[in-house]
């Protein structure tokens, strides 16, 4: 299979030596929720440390006042050496992400694409860097009734209720709809009942994908 696969999520309880090789880790950053799927300090600095030491690649999940610090480049050290950037929410408007994609020319920016509200004016974006993330679900673990494609020649990934348990199925969904993602992102799906990121899921959702 040639989709790409993101997990999301890591945090301080992570066994970083654990995950999953071979997928983009999806690191999330909010400078002020205090839920655990968000990491500060020094520990989001030795995750990204760990990442970038052992040739991990990842992309930086920016959200809520998050998006504002990436914008006015407070948060330069923490994006730099990420492949991609993921800007979250929905209250950024065009020329932020056009002024984003040109700065980091060499990164893929990332949007994401609601299906239930549909930011048009992003869509139109003709940077060559700039993707999109369906994502009905914003971290809230939801898979939708019918997958949509946004449509135009931007790469596409999807999100929402994603699971090692029904991976294969949602993909299978995907191919019924015409849908070739150009990768898929977990995050809701390999946290623990207590919302810790579950590295033992992280590989069960990437073996399911694979088919092993």
């Amino acid at each position: 299979m040639d989709t790409q696969i993101t997990i999301t999520g890591v945090d301080e309880r992570t066994p970083l030596e654990k995950l999953p090789r071979g997928v983009e880790i999806g690191v999330l950053y909010s400078p002020t929720s205090d839920r655990s799927r968000y990491p500060k300090g020094k520990t989001l600095d030795r995750i990204i440390n760990y990442l970038i030491d052992n040739d991990h690649p990842y992309c930086l999940h920016v959200c809520g006042q998050g998006v504002r610090e990436l914008i006015k480049r407070e948060i330069e050290e923490l994006v730099v050496d990420a492949s991609r950037i993921q800007v979250n929410g929905r209250h950024h408007r065009p020329e932020e992400i056009y002024m984003l994609c040109d700065r980091y020319q060499e990164k893929q920016i990332i949007t994401q694409w609601p299906q239930h509200r549909r930011p048009e004016g992003i869509m139109q974006l003709k940077q060559h860097n700039h993707q999109i993330l369906v994502d009905a679900s914003g971290g809230r673990g939801e898979s939708p009734d019918t997958w949509e494609s946004p449509g135009g020649d931007k790469p596409v990934g999807y999100a929402g209720g994603l699971t090692p348990e029904n991976v294969a199925d949602e993909l299978l969904r995907l191919k019924d709809a015409n849908i070739d993602p150009a990768w898929i992102d977990t995050e809701t799906g390999v946290r623990d009942d207590e919302d810790w990121f579950c590295v033992e899921k992280a590989n069960a959702f990437v073996e399911a994908v694979r088919g092993e």
